[in-house]
């Protein structure tokens, strides 16, 4: 689930702690701190329109703030 993701994000979403094969361990950060930069939209406007399309909220901010 979370390679699948990260692969599928990799060209709009930098991922942090990918291994030197490029994969993930169980979860996938997504950095959008240079989203939240050029933009303002934060990841926590990013985790509110997930949940309006139903989808479960991600875990915010944790272990990088910002991500």
């Amino acid at each position: 689930g979370a390679n699948y993701i990260a692969k599928s994000l990799s060209e709009d979403f930098p991922t942090l702690y990918t291994g030197e094969n490029g994969l993930v361990a169980h979860e996938c950060i997504l950095d959008l701190r240079a989203i939240t930069a050029e933009t303002g939209v934060t990841a926590e406007d990013v985790a509110k329109r997930l949940i309006d399309f139903g989808f479960h909220a991600p875990t915010l901010a944790f272990p990088v703030a910002g991500t």
